[in-house]
């Protein structure tokens, strides 16, 4: 009897159980559909930190690994390693924390050894290209769930109103869709 090669996914979100949110609660589903489906599920995402809920974080306790520079925990038998983050009211504190959080996916995405497709949710769009420098390391697929379109929304609501960063995020936005 031929046995046929497991198929590896990695979920990359910024959002993921225990957090409390509905994008979070749409990729537990998911992650779960792909493991009921015979996939080995990954999931990288951030450490809770939106609408936190003290039952769904003893459900699910996170380890510290390397003196807290990322956790783990299980998800129904689904491995997630979580990269520190806050919701901080400084703007700084905000910037370097999303840097930190793209630098470490970057890194331990391209640790992981076996991955066969990468399934990312918009927001945010540089999401989109951290999977797919990891794709591309690994031959693999890479799906971009565009969710909310940006960087439309925020110039059409005026929140963005520098031509330059507008341009940059408009190049970023085509790569990620040319690369999906």
């Amino acid at each position: 009897m031929e046995r046929i090669a497991k198929r590896h996914v990695l979920i990359h979100s910024i959002v993921f159980s225990p957090d409390s949110v509905s994008t979070a609660y749409l990729y537990n589903d998911i992650a779960l559909g792909f493991k009921n489906a015979g996939y080995e599920v990954v999931v990288l995402t951030t450490t809770p930190h939106y609408n936190l809920i003290e039952s769904a974080l003893s459900k699910q306790p996170l380890k510290r690994k390397l003196f807290g520079l990322f956790f783990v925990s299980d998800f129904n038998g689904i491995r997630v390693i979580h990269i520190p983050s806050k919701k901080y009211k400084s703007t700084i504190l905000r910037i370097f924390t999303f840097i930190y959080w793209h630098f470490l996916s970057l890194i331990i995405g391209l640790s992981i050894k076996k991955v066969d497709f990468i399934l990312s949710p918009s927001p945010p769009l540089s999401i989109g290209l951290i999977s797919i420098l990891i794709a591309k390391k690994n031959r693999a697929k890479f799906i971009y769930n565009v969710q909310e379109i940006y960087p439309d929304l925020l110039i059409k609501n005026g929140a963005l109103k520098s031509n330059i960063i507008i341009k940059s995020l408009k190049c970023l936005e085509k790569y990620v869709y040319n690369h999906a």
